[in-house]
């Protein structure tokens, strides 16, 4: 008998192209999310790539199991060619839950929809970034200006909305996406906004010691320092932010601005 059957409460399946130990903060997201979600009693497991081939196929973080399914490897077009394991995958589980929480629609909203409307499931789906329900995605780096969409594109994205609009329940994280959901044709009623939050716990206040030696190291001095934290690839905003600079150290030359994280090639630093 599954877990579910005996919780009164409903068994989530949390659906992400990749989860932690990757680091990012759609990953984030979903972890703090599914230790959440178990706190409050609910079964909930995440259903994720198998994106290292070390990481094990059947797993636990922080006390919530992790199912991984294959490939391995293929960092672009890994969450593209896990379509087919991830939809057997929900069918071989679907004892186990009764709503299908997509994090991120651009490619894992297809396998929820799929499975919910086959398996007669809840699925909410969520948006991580502008351009996910519009396709911009695709084709438009934020800050700079649109472009034509391809019109096979446009056909894919046509048809790829008309399942999603099937959903249940639409998050947002931002009036932006928001406003997106809204023009593509998503009734209000099925939209809610909830901003991203943040753990303060594994922060720590540092002395001022400390603080001096770091502005030594970094080279900082007594610059006003500003902080971008995040994954260091298109689509972030960053080129937008670094134009920006060129007018701010114009303005103000003892300043310094420290990009902080991880991510792909980025061309234009």
């Amino acid at each position: 008998m599954s877990e579910t059957a005996n919780n009164p409460e409903p068994g989530i399946c949390l659906l992400a192209d990749t989860f932690y130990p990757r680091i990012g903060g759609g990953e984030t997201h979903a972890r703090l999310l599914a230790r959440e979600l178990k706190s409050l009693g609910s079964p909930v497991f995440v259903l994720t790539r198998k994106h290292e081939r070390d990481l094990k196929a059947i797993d636990s973080v922080d006390g919530v199991k992790v199912v991984r399914v294959k490939p391995s490897g293929f960092p672009r077009f890994g969450k593209y060619l896990m379509l087919p394991a991830a939809l057997w995958a929900l069918f071989r589980l679907r004892h186990d839950y009764e709503v299908i929480y997509v994090c991120g629609l651009r490619v894992q909203g297809i396998v929820g929809m799929l499975a919910g409307r086959w398996f007669n499931k809840r699925v909410v789906l969520r948006s991580e970034a502008c351009g996910e329900w519009s396709g911009q995605f695709v084709y438009t780096v934020p800050g700079s200006a649109s472009r034509k969409m391809n019109p096979l594109l446009r056909a894919y994205f046509g048809v790829r909305n008309g399942l999603l609009k099937r959903a249940d329940r639409f998050l947002a994280i931002s009036r932006v996406i928001h406003e997106e959901f809204t023009t593509g044709g998503i009734p209000e009623a099925q939209i809610a906004t909830i901003t991203n939050g943040m753990d303060f716990t594994p922060f720590i206040s540092v002395y001022p010691d400390k603080r001096m030696e770091w502005r030594k190291e970094f080279g900082f001095g007594d610059a006003f320092v500003f902080a971008y934290s995040g994954k260091l690839n298109r689509g972030k905003g960053l080129e937008m932010l670094l134009r920006a600079w060129k007018g701010v150290i114009a303005q103000k030359p003892n300043v310094k601005l420290a990009l902080i994280g991880a991510g792909g090639a980025v061309p234009f630093l």
